[in-house]
């Protein structure tokens, strides 16, 4: 399953081919990245609403794993 905003993201670019601008991996890096950037700022998703955060650990091979848990609301 593809994240919602990588799909939002990957739509967008295969509607700018569509529309006649150059596909992004065949641009200079610079210009490439400033595009994307571009597209990412344009349609920028809300996050979800978080419902609980929980902090925990676990033993891991070098020592304890600390993690944030997020669980979204309702």
């Amino acid at each position: 399953m593809l994240d919602d905003e990588a799909r939002t993201l990957l739509d967008l670019m295969e509607r700018a081919v569509r529309g006649g601008r150059p596909r992004l991996d065949t641009l200079p890096y610079a210009v490439g990245r400033k595009a994307v950037d571009k597209m990412s700022e344009d349609n920028e998703a809300d996050p979800p609403a978080v419902g609980e955060v929980a902090d925990g650990s676990f033993a891991g091979p070098g020592g304890a794993l600390h993690f944030h848990r997020y669980r979204p609301l309702g």
